[in-house]
């Protein structure tokens, strides 16, 4: 089972009242009462989410930040266009625990976005930039803890390739051998779907490779 939480509730309102179309948005996130799980990863219960951190993409980048309780309602006016909204659950040391995120285009209307979190898979690469066929050597955690044979990991890479490495239980490491031809290569760690069919897509975690 996987630790899915519902951050908000979806939705959309009616634009202002005026006759022309707006040019900025206010999208409005609501982060309900203090989120529990829904399934169960260990006998343990998960360490209660202290805040939230709600990243605002637009080409990649983070355009906008913004830090809110649970139980708030975080609103921001956003000029039109496609975005990408991002929400990470930070438990009371600010170590991310849960994330989801989900696209949003912007027209004038406002509108209530609904964010499903699931579990945080947090990637570390001991190089960031290297030669063709160098070797990179990739550590990952789920939810600030070792993977467990309820949340394996499995390794995925946009180039290049990639190799659990066999004494890494659980898909906890792995080895990415850079291809010949320069540019910038993803690879990524994700909870097996085939494990736990319940975490959903946006709970993998990756780092870009500079060749």
């Amino acid at each position: 089972m996987c630790l899915l939480l519902l951050a908000s509730a979806a939705g959309c309102a009616a634009g202002g009242a005026g006759g022309g179309a707006s040019s900025t948005t206010t999208v409005t996130i609501p982060l309900g009462s203090t989120p529990t799980a829904v399934g169960v990863l260990t006998t343990t219960p998960p360490p209660t989410i202290a805040s939230f951190r709600i990243d605002v993409l637009q080409g990649g980048a983070v355009v906008r930040t913004a830090t809110a309780r649970p139980g708030t309602t975080v609103q921001m006016t956003l000029a039109n266009g496609s975005y990408t909204f991002r929400l990470v659950g930070l438990d009371g040391g600010g170590i991310p625990l849960y994330q989801g995120q989900t696209p949003a285009r912007l027209t004038g209307v406002d509108l209530v976005l609904s964010i499903t979190l699931s579990g945080y898979v947090a990637v570390v690469a001991d190089h960031t930039s290297v030669n063709p066929g160098d070797a990179v050597h990739f550590t990952a955690q789920f939810m600030n803890a070792p993977p467990t044979a309820a949340n394996p990991l499995i390794w995925s890479a946009t180039g290049g390739t990639v190799t659990v490495d066999a004494n890494a239980a659980n898909g906890a490491a792995a080895t990415w051998i850079a291809p010949q031809q320069a540019g910038g290569f993803t690879v990524t760690a994700k909870v097996d779907p085939a494990v736990n069919p319940e975490q959903v897509a946006n709970g993998s975690g990756d780092t870009v490779i500079t060749v």
